[in-house]
């Protein structure tokens, strides 16, 4: 059905699961709709950042340019059914409906940067599709004056070395989301879903039940798991001789021998010294009553990639996936879309749209759960 030669359109095709119970057709079904909304929202960041070319995407734009990749905007009428809550607002509830949704996407673009939170749908820097840059660490990596009173291990080492350990720690900062976003904080949070509930409709809210997530810091001498907590765990990454950074950072492949635990703790806060001088990264106070770091939100940028900083393969089915939605998110955009693309993947989540709803066919002993395949290349 799916095949080159298959007579069946391409917008009817679909991809048909079975199941020997109910329960398991409503939670496959809640998966697609979960797929498609992810992977919608990663094609419209991933777009936003290839529009940007050479400048690359910046904190303060997250929001608007996903934005305007998705075609939500207000003065396009024949979309505002696909986010907003009332499509027939009028007046200034329009223009506060629009601010909102874009809060929110600079808020998932956020969320989406943490380290390995979707295992089965690696996000589009594990794809290799998008690499993080940081302002002024090449020229904080060569100045040697920066590391002064800092271990020998950072005087001896080259620019490259320098920049290679700086990349750690800044990647650990931003995919352990310490960062000072606003969209992080937890009042804007707070408020900023309460907003969304209000003027937004789902997936594009941020729903009662959804985890929120918040601005965490790199903790040095970070508490127990047991006295941190649940609740407190979540807004530490921690950076002790054991941690994840430790094992990264007291690696021989950066400083050609594998550093004691002593020296790392020595070269950790001398980077942070010297990162916080260039102010890529700021100290920041916490409430287990000890230093905490977060990276400055301003300092990045992302740009599109071709292929993983670490050499490593990339998933190829999600990789392709990931760019056929592009591609027809970059046709649309352009008025060359298909008409399956023109319809978009929101359609499914929506129950709108030419693509057929995304539903549960209940029988006595047997679940059907029908959906949209994205067409292959």
């Amino acid at each position: 059905m799916n095949g080159a030669a298959s007579s069946a359109p391409v917008d009817k095709r679909k991809l048909l699961g079975f199941t020997d119970n109910r329960q398991d057709a409503a939670l496959q079904a809640g998966h697609f709709n979960d797929f498609l909304f992810v992977s919608l929202l990663r094609a419209a960041t991933l777009a936003a950042i290839r529009k940007e070319g050479a400048e690359g995407l910046a904190e303060e734009d997250f929001g608007r340019r996903v934005q305007q990749a998705l075609g939500f905007i207000a003065t396009n009428q024949a979309r505002r059914q696909e986010w907003m809550l009332d499509p027939e607002t009028r007046g200034p509830s329009l223009n506060d409906a629009e601010r909102t949704l874009s809060r929110v996407i600079a808020h998932r673009v956020w969320v989406d940067q943490r380290r390995g939170w979707r295992f089965t749908n690696p996000n589009l820097e594990e794809l290799g599709l998008v690499r993080a840059h940081y302002v002024g660490l090449d020229e904080l990596a060569a100045d040697e004056a920066a590391f002064e009173g800092g271990p020998q291990e950072l005087h001896a080492a080259t620019a490259d070395q320098r920049k290679n350990a700086l990349c750690v720690l800044l990647d650990t900062l931003r995919r352990g989301l310490a960062v000072t976003a606003e969209m992080l904080e937890p009042s804007e949070v707070e408020s900023l879903a309460n907003a969304s509930r209000q003027r937004l409709r789902e997936p594009w809210s941020i729903s009662a039940q959804e985890h929120q997530r918040r601005a965490a810091a790199l903790i040095i001498d970070a508490p127990r798991r047991e006295e941190a907590g649940v609740r407190g765990e979540p807004l530490i990454v921690r950076g002790g001789p054991q941690s994840r950074l430790a094992r990264e950072l007291r690696h021989p492949r950066i400083w050609r021998k594998r550093l004691d635990p002593e020296t790392y703790r020595k070269v950790v806060e001398a980077l942070l010294k010297a990162a916080a001088s260039y102010e890529i990264v700021r100290s920041v106070s916490t409430s287990f009553d000890v230093e905490g770091w977060r990276l400055a939100a301003n300092s990045l940028r992302l740009f599109e990639a071709e292929g993983r900083a670490d050499g490593r393969l990339a998933n190829p089915y999600f990789g392709g996936a990931m760019r056929r939605v592009l591609d027809s998110i970059d046709a649309e955009l352009t008025a060359e879309a298909a008409p399956w693309a023109r319809s978009s993947s929101l359609a499914v989540i929506r129950s709108a749209g030419s693509v057929s709803t995304l539903s549960i066919l209940r029988t006595l002993r047997i679940g059907c759960v029908p959906a949209m395949l994205v067409p292959q290349a």
